[in-house]
């Protein structure tokens, strides 16, 4: 295959660059035709590769594709096609990582390669469900719905992750406060106290001796505790990259408490949206049961929701089946049976959606609710223990005198 940059017209008279591969020039003008592009002038040019190093270290956020996908699906909704509207949002304000892959994936489409392909060649950036449910589009003529869809599923997605992950900001704000005061206690009041009583020759209350003792080890030790704590993480992040640590990670993120439940819910409301939107493209409920084992995001799900679905293909219902699996909420096990017996499982699910995303923002209230006075309390007891040690022995000095 040869890639030729060429400068084209379009219908409309709008000039423009294109980069297209083809075995030949022949190939090259037939390609041409068939988009309704007028050849002005052709030249080889080397295919676009993209340095492993510059892909890494120009990630794509999440809440970035989410924008992009509202943009197409605003813009194909409108009637522009695909090459144009392609070749519009690469234009986009965007980052240069995604301007690279949107540049790969527009010159592939104009190439003649389908859109769903095209993505799929981004794999660490768009996600599988989404590429399956472009080509879903393709095949059946309904790309803008899909892409309505998809734009309305992520968005929800990415809010309910935004508001599971500010259910720990509070928290991690007050223990950041409390190791603050730990380290300042440690280093510039406790040392001067210290040899303020030693100074007498009372005995030192055995809180006092500990308090004193733990602060000394710190201060003589920050080094050693600091390499300790940076290599325990990086020891964990590594661990939690392979098959064996994501399984325990996921495991924790189902069973850690108050914060399990938040991710259950979210899980849940992801799988009924995301249902519901396979349900309505046309898919049947064998290939959508498929599909959904790349939204779930969690190995304990996964590993569970195989066995669904090998007990659907073998017949049983849905509920049955997901009834089994024993990791989904029984409501959306009793909602799903609803569906399923009124033939309207997906005007179901979309009403069980709505009750998660509910249930997500209940569960992270009350998750914010409980975390407060527990990390207040905490910093108050700390506190406390430290103001004791000091204020014991002075007591003790005072009498003395």
């Amino acid at each position: 295959m040869t890639n030729y940059r060429c400068i084209v017209y379009d219908e409309r008279g709008k000039k423009r660059k294109v980069d297209m591969q083809v075995e030949n020039e022949v190939e090259l003008k037939i390609k041409l035709s068939e988009q309704n592009l007028f050849l002005e002038s052709y030249k080889e040019a080397p295919v676009k590769k993209y340095n492993s190093f510059f892909t890494l270290s120009l990630s794509v956020k999440r809440s970035e594709i989410v924008v992009f996908f509202r943009q197409f699906s605003v813009m194909l909704n409108s009637g522009i096609s695909i090459d144009d509207t392609l070749n519009a949002l690469r234009l986009q304000n965007y980052s240069s990582g995604l301007k690279k892959i949107l540049d790969d994936v527009y010159n592939e489409v104009v190439s003649g390669n389908l859109l769903s392909t095209a993505f799929r060649s981004h794999s660490d950036v768009f996600p599988e469900f989404f590429c399956n449910m472009v080509e879903i589009g393709e095949l059946s003529g309904t790309l803008d719905n899909v892409f309505s869809s998809m734009a309305d599923y992520y968005e929800n997605d990415e809010k309910l992750k935004l508001k599971a992950r500010s259910s720990l900001a509070y928290p991690t704000v007050l223990v950041v406060l409390i190791l603050a005061v730990i380290l300042f206690m440690t280093y510039f009041i406790l040392p001067q106290f210290e040899s303020m009583f030693a100074e007498f020759d009372g005995e030192i209350p055995t809180i006092s001796k500990i308090v004193f003792a733990t602060g000394a080890f710190i201060r003589n030790n920050m080094k050693m505790i600091l390499i300790v704590i940076a290599s325990t993480v990086a020891v964990l992040l590594i661990f939690f990259h392979t098959p064996p640590g994501r399984r325990v990670k996921d495991w924790f993120a189902l069973h850690l408490p108050i914060v399990g439940k938040i991710n259950r819910a979210v899980i849940t409301a992801r799988f009924s949206r995301a249902f519901s939107i396979l349900l309505k493209s046309g898919m049947n409920i064998t290939d959508a049961i498929n599909n959904l084992i790349n939204i779930l995001q969690n190995s304990i799900y996964i590993d569970h929701f195989k066995v669904a679905i090998e007990e659907i293909k073998r017949g049983k219902t849905i509920a049955t089946s997901l009834q089994n699996a024993k990791v989904f909420n029984p409501l959306l096990v009793q909602m799903v049976s609803v569906g399923e017996k009124s033939g309207n499982l997906e005007e179901v699910l979309d009403s069980t959606t709505v009750f998660f995303d509910d249930q997500v923002d209940t569960n992270i209230n009350k998750a914010i609710s409980l975390l407060e006075p527990i990390t207040i309390i905490l910093l108050g007891a700390v506190v406390a223990v430290v103001l004791l040690s000091i204020y014991i022995p002075m007591i003790e000095l005072m009498d003395q005198i």
